[in-house]
């Protein structure tokens, strides 16, 4: 207390500024922080969120995906389709066809075509879709022509230098038995 007398009055002030000065320094961090740490937890609970949303919609229009695959590849429609040598009976069965694959993709808007290919490679499209594409997929994959996937193939496709990525879905490839 006598040291504290001694000192000149502009001498305490600012001594007791910067001990202001100090302390809420101090209390400026320690309240920077604690709102940081719980900003940092609210943020990595909502990207934990989203990517579980966003898992959970790719599992749906996958699970989507396969199932319109599956019911269109084990079709009767698909079958005659595929074995008919009658152009007119051909038609009528892709007509067919064409009618169950729209109904379909009005029920899954993630759906851009349907190809049905046959096991000599003849391409059956059901809408306006680019057979090019088709045709650059299968020439870097070889996903209609490989035994590799013979037993069905789902998954991501990108083209080179494009930046676009496709997801597609090929049921495995089976053979007709005539019977």
């Amino acid at each position: 207390m006598k040291q504290l007398k001694n000192v000149s009055l502009t001498r305490q002030i600012y001594v007791t500024f910067a001990l202001i000065i100090v302390i809420t320094l101090v209390f400026a961090l320690l309240f920077y922080e604690i709102s940081f740490s719980s900003l940092r937890k609210k943020e990595s609970r909502y990207m934990s969120n989203m990517l579980t949303q966003v898992a959970q919609q790719v599992e749906d229009i996958t699970s989507s995906i396969q199932l319109m695959g599956n019911t269109i590849a084990h079709s009767s429609s698909a079958a005659h389709l595929l074995n008919e040598t009658n152009i007119t009976r051909k038609l009528e069965y892709k007509q067919s066809l064409n009618t169950l694959i729209a109904e379909m993709s009005k029920s899954n808007p993630s759906t851009e075509d349907i190809l049905l290919i046959d096991l000599h490679g003849k391409v059956y499209g059901f809408s306006s879709y680019d057979y090019s594409l088709a045709s650059q997929l299968n020439q870097i994959y070889h996903i209609f022509s490989s035994d590799e996937y013979s037993q069905g193939f789902s998954g991501p496709l990108s083209l080179s230098g494009s930046g676009t990525t496709y997801y597609a879905y090929a049921p495995a490839r089976y053979e007709l038995i005539d019977g």
